[in-house]
């Protein structure tokens, strides 16, 4: 698994990995940052070579997403279903996913995707990133560099792979539904101005209004919850940017007639969430030791939390070994699920996948 920042010639990088392994089952992307244990770079390669006799491993990819990615979700998975038909003596799925973090419709690719798989598949992954310019991402797929696309790895495994996804926001509004949006344009909450709304929930918490010099700093630190079956669960959304008419544009879409809360996590909330998701995935190892850690890490959390990143990342490091290697990537939104629930695209989370020996 291949994850690089932008400034490297990709073919180069390819051609140099091909020369020293003997598999072409290589997927991977650019990223916003990548890191490798406890050292991390805005600038660098990351490599994870995954070799077991218990593990087997097919590549399938589906390109021109942003053009249905409903379809672009349905189609990858018949790729994967005949895949998982031809796999023997196996008891465990998991699936890898990377797509393009650019085409902001991650989610309905995923939905389309669990569709046509179902609940007995794992998932994991997240967008592919290039250095927070939101222009164009590359998704790696044997030795070909796609664009618009969706790359994954079918993992068939005689033991677990442990999958934990958490973010550490909490709720500080009632309820809100969603009255017009539009994707991921919000346009009203409650059927009032959704950044008047949003604003003065905001004020009311933090005793802060918004204005230009903190605009960002308080979107940031203020995302959306969409909660799930339970209100112990939520989905984040990421607000990005505000229109003249106050509609608000998120990372990811944020349904007509949704429920949601305005979320905050301060250093200890934030801060408990890699514990809470290796924890959750060496749950269920069932009792194997970890063997590797693969880490989907959102930038905008990293940029949030600034060093405090280096101790998320050393925290896994710590629950499962020191000498058990960690490494990832900085993404555009995480695929994942929330303990027994369905994958989702999120925001200003970490999905955490643990390898066992």
């Amino acid at each position: 698994m291949l994850f690089l920042t932008e400034n490297y010639d990709y073919c180069q990088v390819l051609n140099q990995i091909k020369s020293v392994i003997t598999t072409d089952n290589i997927i991977g992307s650019t990223s916003a940052g990548v890191f490798c244990n406890r050292i991390s770079s805005m600038s660098g390669i990351v490599i994870g070579i995954f070799k077991s006799d218990e593990l087997s491993f097919s590549l399938a990819a589906e390109e021109g997403i942003s053009v249905d990615e409903t379809k672009a979700g349905f189609n990858l998975g018949s790729k994967l279903i005949d895949k998982i038909h031809e796999v023997k003596d196996t008891n465990y799925i998991t699936i890898l996913l990377l797509a393009d973090g650019v085409t902001n419709s991650i989610s309905l690719l995923v939905d389309s995707l669990f569709d046509k798989l179902g609940s007995n598949v794992r998932y994991a992954g997240g967008g592919a990133g290039d250095n927070l310019r939101f222009l164009k991402t590359l998704q790696f797929h044997r030795d070909k560099a796609l664009n618009d696309s969706v790359v994954s790895a079918l993992i068939a495994s005689k033991k677990p792979i442990g999958i934990g996804t958490s973010h550490g926001w909490l709720p500080i509004s009632p309820p809100l539904v969603v009255t017009n949006s539009d994707f991921n344009q919000v346009r009203e909450l409650d059927w009032q101005n959704a950044f008047e709304v949003y604003s003065n929930i905001v004020k009311a918490y933090g005793k802060t209004e918004i204005n230009e010099n903190n605009f960002k700093e308080i979107l940031m630190s203020f995302p959306l919850g969409i909660p799930q079956s339970s209100e112990e669960y939520y989905i984040i959304r990421d607000p990005v940017l505000k229109k003249p008419d106050g509609t608000m544009i998120f990372v990811g879409d944020v349904p007509n007639n949704s429920v949601v809360r305005v979320m905050y996590g301060d250093k200890e909330s934030l801060m408990s969430s890699p514990i809470i998701a290796t924890l959750e995935a060496l749950k269920q190892l069932g009792g194997c030791k970890p063997a590797g850690v693969l880490v989907f890490y959102c930038i905008s959390r990293c940029l949030l939390l600034q060093d405090a990143f280096h101790e998320e990342i050393a925290a896994i490091n710590d629950l499962v070994g020191k000498d058990v290697p960690v490494f990832g990537c900085m993404t555009y939104g995480e695929i994942g699920s929330l303990y027994a629930g369905p994958p989702a695209f999120h925001n200003k989370s970490l999905v955490v996948c643990i390898f066992p020996e």
